[in-house]
């Protein structure tokens, strides 16, 4: 059976929440959710965390 799945394209938000300003603060919220994940919390717990710090969408999240 063929795939047949489309790609729906950029979220309309996406050139905000991933522009050049918004890059260093995506890093920040890596480099933080690795500090949270090596020192025991849980993946959830600490996307929870890093996420509402930085207030990050739900996109922003996931990339992280």
């Amino acid at each position: 059976m063929a795939d047949t799945r489309e790609h729906r394209g950029p979220h309309p938000e996406d050139a905000r929440w991933f522009s050049p300003e918004a890059i260093p603060i995506l890093r920040r919220a890596v480099e933080d959710y690795s500090w949270l994940l090596s020192h025991g919390y849980t993946e959830r717990a600490s996307l929870k965390l890093v996420g509402d710090r930085f207030m990050l969408s739900a996109r922003q999240r996931v990339a992280v």
